[in-house]
């Protein structure tokens, strides 16, 4: 980089764990005995300051915390008992270019920006890799 880049990541952090070898998930989430185990950060403001520090970007990040009682979505007001929100038919066509449209020196990550698998992890994945990229490019 030539120029310092600061960033502040606001939304979620997940902590994730990564196994290897996993053959199979154990029944019942009962134990099995694996090589390695690491903890990385992840979710589209976690993952994305990740990336962004690993490239020597000046990163803080900023979200709340709280439990998380193993997805209990038929729980969760705002989501009515399913982990995405969903959108009327024609919303993400017609609005989705002004969701992911960066303010200012502030590029959004969060799934809902993704224009595949909005709400899941590959889109969380996607919406991280263009943010970055967009923050990067404007250096």
């Amino acid at each position: 980089m030539t120029a310092e880049m600061r960033v502040i990541a606001l939304g979620v952090h997940v902590v994730d764990v990564l196994v290897r070898p996993v053959q199979e998930i154990p029944a019942g989430q009962g134990g099995q005995l694996v090589q390695d185990i690491r903890i990385t950060a992840a979710g589209p403001a976690g993952g994305t300051a990740l990336t962004l520090a690993k490239l020597g970007a000046d990163v803080q990040s900023a979200g709340a915390i709280g439990a998380d009682a193993l997805g209990d979505w038929d729980r969760e007001i705002y989501t009515g008992g399913c982990p995405v929100g969903l959108m009327p038919p024609g919303v993400m066509l017609e609005y989705g270019q002004a969701l992911r449209a960066p303010v200012g020196r502030i590029h959004w990550a969060g799934t809902e920006t993704a224009t595949a698998w909005t709400g899941y992890m590959d889109g969380a994945v996607q919406a991280g890799k263009r943010a970055a990229a967009e923050a990067l490019a404007e250096l």
